[in-house]
């Protein structure tokens, strides 16, 4: 209907208004939130590239953070991808929940996450840098240990949650036990 392409153009205008002041900011920027295992490098490339394209016609900023909670696996070549489409840093939330687990207890959910031997088990442990301290504001980073560091990665401390400081926002009859 007329009122809902109104509604619907009124809504790209007011996105595109954010975008471009800066009140909007997208994280990785891709076409979609692409598996990291098995997919080719080249695709990876490829949704990043249309995505980030699309948001340069919206008058988007570069995003400078990849956002990756939701992929099943990671490829060694993430960390080597994601400086190339100018990204930064990343937040992942899937690893191995052992792993995950470890981190929780030792305070090193941040790392920096670099290409990892062909040799070596694909993700984590062996290509990951671990910082043991939280990184208050993640800004600015902390120096990278090498030129080829990759990315400075942080692991979600909960899967799927709001910032913990947050809960006091949340009135008690809706916070989870």
């Amino acid at each position: 209907s007329g009122e809902r392409a109104a509604a619907g153009k009124k809504a790209l205008a007011n996105m595109r208004a954010a975008l471009k002041s800066g009140a909007l900011e997208v994280g990785g920027g891709g076409w979609v939130q692409h598996d990291a295992a098995l997919p080719t490098a080249d695709c990876k490339v490829r949704q990043m590239t249309f995505g980030h394209r699309w948001l340069r016609g919206m008058g988007a900023r570069q995003p400078t953070v990849g956002w990756q909670i939701d992929v099943f696996g990671a490829s060694r070549t993430l960390p080597v991808l994601f400086p190339a489409m100018g990204l930064s840093n990343v937040v992942l939330n899937r690893i191995p929940f052992v792993t995950k687990h470890l981190w929780q207890r030792t305070g090193g959910l941040e790392f920096w996450w670099h290409e990892s031997a062909p040799s070596s088990p694909p993700f984590l442990l062996p290509s990951a840098t671990l910082l043991r301290a939280p990184i208050p504001g993640m800004v600015p980073p902390p120096t990278p240990p090498s030129p080829s560091a990759g990315v400075l990665a942080h692991v979600l401390y909960d899967h799927y949650t709001h910032p913990t400081a947050m809960s006091r926002l949340i009135p008690a009859s809706l916070r989870t036990k």
